[in-house]
């Protein structure tokens, strides 16, 4: 679950849409490393010594469709949030 945290990190840094307002390249290449090593990790030799196990194609399907809503989601409480209480303050 740490790769969808730092997903949400690109999701929740600024009040923009992620598109509109562009991360330091560090930030971005962080995150991508991160989910990268998550989502390879199970499928190398290392896998093994680590007790994991290929997960299935559904599996996968299924857990990239979850962090998606996650991170619309994410957006959506973001939008709330400032909606809700940093407009008024305005």
């Amino acid at each position: 679950m740490q790769a969808t945290q730092t997903l949400v990190v690109l999701v929740i840094r600024m009040r923009n849409a992620p598109w509109r307002s562009r991360p330091a390249k560090a930030l971005v290449a962080s995150t991508l490393a991160c989910v990268a090593a998550g989502f390879i990790l199970p499928f190398t030799p290392l896998a093994g010594l680590l007790g994991f196990i290929q997960p299935p194609a559904s599996l996968l399907a299924t857990i990239i469709l979850m962090v998606a809503i996650y991170l619309v989601t994410a957006k959506a409480m973001k939008r709330r949030l400032y909606r809700g209480h940093f407009d008024q303050q305005l």
